[in-house]
């Protein structure tokens, strides 16, 4: 019975159209398998357990208005670069771009150098400051932004560069004490876009679980075969609460690329946008959701790298297939609570765009072995550089227990850090480089042969 004394009925009783006012309401809950969960970190992989596990899902971002939204992020985008071109500190390497790239070919063969990257950085400490790297031919190699540096050391440095004299990178600035860098303007991606693509990005990993983790590869750290290569766990942010839930690993998210070693094929999507049933509607909301930190992303590229922002937009176009990602990459890697080996993103063209989005956390720096550079890499810094060439490695990091604040509250985030890498497959951009705008959905890919 009802509160209003109907007698309510299952659907299997339901015969008549008038019976469906009678019909049981059904509140769904989530499946509990009958194999009671092992929350021990050497708990073995299991894909049908994993599938079960209750992970928080964040709200969906709501964006009223895109296209107005769009256009604040570039405004802003424009303002902060206005300050970046005035506080960036420049410093040159000693190694050339052809250099860089006989590395390249080397490391193809040779990426488990992670104990001479340890012993090198050791002892460094990170530099917290926006900065822009020059090979010793004068080419622009790296852009970060971090924090404006102290008003006398870009001065010092300003002078030493127009008197065509350089610093070297050996003589980058470390980390001041945490109290004092709070009181340094930042270059860093707004709050209010960082927050939301966190949000974002979070909610999309709860309804596409990110892949396996394989120790072997660059993202490394833990064994495919235990189940913390795709969960882990915390108790909040502050360290002491009931034993949560939470995502690890990786997701590649690309809109066209080809089979590794058949870069003549035909391209699709990657996997992740037909990993499940929700998985496309899934993607989409997350572009739309995260549109004003990739327009301010997009803009950043374009202002450091005009020549390549030009080629890669073009080809982008081509591929786009979510009309809310602004570009200029058509592929992003999502780093769910995960660090790295050594190694160079040698299937990559051209820049690429590093950017850490959410997480308190100790460590996790940004260490570049032939630039002989360590970044201080905190929530909402963008490293734009050729990863394909520069030997690099993200360090472990340790999660640092807090009192959430009330805009992590807000967007239902959780502890662990999620880092994004922007960026165009080279097997992609050399069937696209020629294409016309739309060409993906239009062809297929090509394998229509109308447009």
């Amino acid at each position: 019975m009802d509160s209003e004394g109907i007698e309510l009925i299952k659907i299997s009783q339901v015969i008549n159209p008038e019976d469906v006012h009678r019909l049981r309401e059904i509140i769904p809950e989530p499946h509990i398998p009958h194999q009671p969960f092992d929350w021990s970190p050497s708990a073995p992989y299991d894909g049908k357990l994993l599938r079960h596990v209750n992970v928080p899902l964040p709200p969906k971002v709501i964006i009223t208005d895109l296209d107005q939204a769009a256009i604040k992020a570039q405004r802003r985008a424009g303002l902060i670069l206005s300050h970046y071109v005035n506080d960036v500190l420049n410093f040159k390497a000693d190694k050339s771009m052809e250099y860089l790239q006989g590395r390249h070919t080397e490391m193809i063969s040779a990426r488990t150098r992670g104990e001479e990257l340890i012993l090198t950085f050791a002892n460094v400490s990170p530099n917290p400051f926006s900065v822009r790297i020059y090979t010793s031919d004068g080419k622009r190699v790296l852009s970060a932004f971090q924090l404006a540096a102290p008003s006398e050391m870009v001065k010092k440095n300003r002078q030493l560069t127009e008197a065509n004299l350089m610093p070297s990178v050996s003589e980058q600035p470390g980390t001041p004490s945490s109290s004092t860098l709070k009181g340094y303007k930042s270059h860093s991606m707004p709050d209010n876009f960082r927050l939301n693509y966190a949000q974002a990005t979070q909610r999309l990993l709860s309804l596409v679980p990110p892949e396996r983790y394989d120790s072997k590869k660059r993202h490394a750290g833990q064994d495919k075969n235990l189940q913390t290569s795709n969960y882990t766990v915390h108790r909040g942010w502050n360290g002491q609460e009931e034993r949560q839930g939470e995502r690890c690993g990786t997701l590649h998210v690309i809109q066209g690329w080809c089979q590794t070693g058949h870069g003549g094929q035909y391209m699709s999507l990657s996997k992740s946008f037909t990993s499940n049933p929700q998985a496309y509607q899934a993607h989409d909301d997350w572009f739309q959701s995260s549109m004003q930190a990739n327009v301010w992303l997009d803009a950043l590229f374009e202002h450091e790298y005009p020549e390549w922002h030009a080629h890669l937009s073009k080809a982008h176009k081509a591929a786009r297939w979510f009309q809310r990602d602004p570009g200029p990459h058509n592929g992003r890697v999502i780093i769910y609570h995960k660090h790295s080996s050594d190694h160079m993103d040698d299937g990559d063209l051209a820049p690429t765009a590093v950017c850490v989005v959410s997480g308190n956390y100790m460590g996790g720096f940004l260490d570049l072995l032939d630039i002989k550079t360590r970044l201080h890499y905190r929530p909402g810094a963008v490293v734009i550089g050729y990863f394909g060439r520069l030997w690099h490695v993200v360090t472990p990091h340790e999660d640092r227990p807090c009192t959430p604040s009330e805009d992590v509250v807000k967007h239902g985030l959780t502890p662990g850090r999620v880092a994004t890498v922007s960026y165009f497959p080279a097997t992609s951009f050399a069937q696209l480089h020629d294409k016309p705008e739309g060409w993906a959905k239009k062809t297929n890919w090509g394998r229509s042969k109308t447009e």
